[in-house]
């Protein structure tokens, strides 16, 4: 598949904590004070709504970047 093709099946991209790649994990595996930014892009959501894969990746960032 060409790139334009998988990325209208809506899986190439999806927002964190819907994917396979086990963001928990990444950000466990961070540093003990680590100060840097985190940046979630999603170039089409694997959602029906830009506003729902906001709202997803707001609350997954919200509950697992928490600053302590």
């Amino acid at each position: 598949m060409t790139y334009v093709e998988l990325t209208a099946t809506k899986r190439l991209w999806c927002e964190p904590g819907l994917g396979v790649v086990d963001f928990d994990a990444v950000v466990r595996a961070l540093p003990d004070g680590y100060d840097g930014d985190f940046m979630i892009e999603i170039d089409e959501p694997s959602v029906d709504s830009l506003f729902e894969s906001h709202r997803i990746s707001f609350e997954w960032a919200t509950q697992r970047l928490a600053v302590p």
